[in-house]
């Protein structure tokens, strides 16, 4: 997994839910780390509490989640 996202140069906005059963953790830090490393800046880490791998949170799709890509877009394309 390291050698692809090394190889990434484009911004990356990492987002990881506390009841994920797909990926872990690490594994989402691991992705924010190593765009780092090589890029530094270009990946944004985001963990949301509860939230699992299909977006929701008890069962609900997590609220704050498209405002929050929203902004992190706006951010990247320099408009805020």
């Amino acid at each position: 997994m390291g050698q692809v996202w090394q190889n990434v140069n484009a911004p990356v906005f990492v987002i990881y839910g506390t009841s994920d059963t797909i990926m872990s953790r690490a594994d989402a830090q691991a992705i924010s780390e190593t765009v780092n490393h090589i890029h530094p800046g270009h990946a944004s880490y985001w963990e949301v509490d509860g939230m699992d791998h299909l977006l929701t949170v008890n069962g609900k799709f997590h609220k704050d989640l498209v405002p929050t890509i929203l902004q992190w877009i706006k951010k990247q394309l320099g408009t805020m």
